[in-house]
């Protein structure tokens, strides 16, 4: 009768263990499924944001063409609906609002701070330093007039860092390099480079769709590339 009651004990005792590891195990289990829902749905996304990443620097590259879409690409922070996608898929259109973008851009851009006249000997007097835009001797830059849009390629002859001026090359007969055939207003843009732009995707804070998730503030994607001065000189 004892040994009975010992086994009866037991088996309950082992009952109720045997409850609590299932318990556990379930919870263990649930936990890590959860936790893999999660994990893939991540994974989406970020497989997702590569996508329009690459669909976006392709789009941007091909709206950029002539000098003021160029001059006016600057830093942005926005939400990925903002941008006008030409050809996405209706799931991806669907998805744009969870995502912003954001557009860190290399600008290699002065701008003239005097009127330059046409001629030759022209000293060029700009609102940088020359070397701070990656003029050097010899190197050509793009001069443009935003008001009449004719630009001309010339080079340099000589710069002053201190008096953020540079002295076009008006050596003959090479092309330009026989000064500047048009005037030049106050504020006209000297162009050096192509532009370094890279881009980054993140999640979209719920209550500003414009701004990034702090929660989520790790970049779900970057992408780096190059966006080329547009090509054609126009000499009127």
């Amino acid at each position: 009768m004892i040994l009975k009651r010992i086994k009866k004990g037991i088996s309950s005792i082992e009952l109720l263990v045997s409850i609590v590891i299932l318990i556990i195990v379930m919870t263990g289990v649930n936990a890590v499924l959860i936790t893999k829902f999660k994990l893939s749905n991540y994974e989406k996304d970020v497989i997702e944001a590569n996508s329009l990443s690459q669909k976006f620097i392709n789009e941007l590259s091909k709206s950029i063409i002539n000098t003021d879409d160029f001059i006016n690409l600057s830093d942005k922070i926005e939400n990925l609906s903002n941008f006008k996608f030409k050809s996405i898929s209706n799931e991806e259109k669907d998805n744009l609002k969870k995502y912003v973008y954001k557009l860190i851009v290399k600008n290699d851009i002065a701008f003239t701070t005097k009127a330059i006249n046409k001629g030759n000997n022209i000293v060029v007097f700009i609102d940088k330093r020359p070397t701070e835009i990656g003029i050097n001797l010899e190197k050509s830059v793009i001069i443009y007039n935003m008001y009449n849009k004719s630009k001309e390629i010339v080079y340099i002859k000589n710069f002053n860092d201190n008096a953020k001026n540079f002295l076009v090359d008006d050596t003959s007969p090479e092309k330009g390099r026989n000064g500047l055939k048009y005037d030049y207003p106050i504020g006209s843009p000297v162009i050096v480079n192509d532009k370094f732009i890279k881009l980054y995707i993140y999640y979209a804070n719920k209550n500003n769709l414009n701004s990034i998730d702090l929660v989520n503030s790790k970049p779900l994607c970057s992408l780096s590339s190059i966006i080329p001065i547009p090509i054609g000189v126009n000499e009127q």
